[in-house]
């Protein structure tokens, strides 16, 4: 399982969707409709003063995680909808996870350096 970070920003008409249904609502929305794709909404949070409308904790199953262009086609997807003014996902990894990462590294030196 991979965790994702997703952090929303919503378009004017999503906005006041969201205002006419209510939050709670939506989070049930976005937790039914994760679930059909076989991930896990661990968390929303509706965030305030910054660049992002709503931040999400998604568990995705490692076969979506490590489907090449998943992300991408998820954000085209959504925005074109219009539900979306903008989206990112930042894919999380426990301490264990880049432990076990570092002991497989490769280190790399500078451009003429001696080393």
């Amino acid at each position: 399982m991979a965790l994702l970070l997703t952090l929303t920003k919503l378009t004017p008409e999503a906005t006041k969707g969201l205002l006419r249904v209510g939050p709670v609502a939506r989070e049930q929305y976005l937790r039914e409709t994760v679930t059909k794709l076989g991930a896990t909404l661990q968390s929303v949070y509706f965030t305030e003063g910054g660049d992002f409308d709503i931040m999400a904790i998604v568990e995705l199953p490692d076969e979506l995680a490590n489907l090449p262009g998943f992300s991408i086609a998820q954000m085209l997807a959504t925005q074109a909808a219009g539900l979306y003014a903008s989206w990112r996902a930042i894919r999380l990894y426990t301490p264990a996870d880049v432990q076990a990462a570092l002991a497989k590294a490769v280190a790399l030196t500078l451009p003429g350096s001696n080393a």
